[in-house]
């Protein structure tokens, strides 16, 4: 607002402000994932997309032989997502599940190590 005062300019509308902001912050998002993708093989980048994808044939599988649906009809990413509920062995057990799910990915252990977790997090 100072700068635009000293240089005799009309200032941005909060509007404005707020467009301009959210640009900036999807063009940062675009090119973060952009960066990561390019970091990962081909092959890895296919399991994603076969994890994430919703489409599955007649018999609920994927084209690897795994349910693309799994328990409560929700994909395997979502259940990725999910929380782990109460603690129990059976809970115990469906993390395992996702993390073995995640290792096959094969996804490059300095992925993420030049940004920050808060970034990662987001």
């Amino acid at each position: 607002m100072a700068r635009c005062r000293n240089d005799h300019i009309e200032p941005p509308s909060p509007g404005q402000v707020g467009r301009l902001v959210g640009k900036a912050v999807k063009d940062f998002e675009a090119q973060f994932c952009r960066s990561r993708v390019e970091r990962i093989s081909h092959a890895t980048r296919s399991r994603l997309e076969d994890m994430v994808a919703d489409s599955e044939d007649e018999k609920g599988e994927a084209a690897d032989g795994e349910g693309a649906v799994s328990r409560g009809g929700r994909s395997h990413f979502a259940e990725l997502k999910a929380d782990p509920g109460a603690p129990g062995l059976e809970s115990l057990l469906a993390e395992v599940n996702k993390l073995q799910r995640v290792r096959r990915l094969e996804l490059p252990a300095d992925l993420f190590a030049d940004v920050s977790e808060k970034l990662v997090d987001a």
